[in-house]
């Protein structure tokens, strides 16, 4: 270590965009509720609304159970509600990033960041489903290299 005070290079969550059908149905089931109490639904019409509230209530929840942090010194994932885990790797430690990006999450504008570090053989962080991962991905890898070089032999 070289003593230097840990500064956050980058912080975010799974981006909403990515629960689009769950926001879409939402919508749809808050804004149709008014039509088909006019076409004769009824009452039973009263609970699209809140249909629609639980929709987006659950989907904006997933999406704030993960938190990734980028550090000048390490990368950690926290996730969670009620119960919560968190795991860091050293950026000495990363030995492979890779980034993934469907179909879907290139129009979306998100993707995955997967990392490796040399204490395993498979992915220890997966950075999931965050918008611009390319630049994220990119920090890191800048972050990683930079504290290769300032790391005293």
């Amino acid at each position: 270590m070289t003593g230097a005070a840990e500064e956050t290079l980058w912080s975010g969550s799974p981006a909403l965009r990515t629960a689009w059908p769950a926001l879409a149905l939402a919508g749809a089931s808050v804004l149709g509720a008014p039509a088909l109490y006019v076409y004769g639904a009824g009452l039973w019409c009263l609970g699209a609304p809140v249909l629609g509230g639980v929709l987006f209530g659950a989907a904006w929840l997933k999406t704030r159970m993960h938190r990734y942090v980028v550090t000048s010194q390490r990368v950690i994932a926290v996730a969670g509600f009620l119960s919560r885990s968190r795991v860091e790797i050293e950026l000495s430690d990363i030995r492979q990033l890779t980034l993934k990006q469907s179909l879907g999450q290139r129009l979306l504008g998100v993707g995955d960041i997967e990392i490796e570090s040399a204490g395993g053989g498979e992915v220890e962080i997966r950075v999931a489903a965050i918008a611009r991962p390319a630049e994220v991905l990119e920090s890191i890898r800048r972050a990683r290299l930079s504290t290769k070089v300032s790391t005293p032999i």
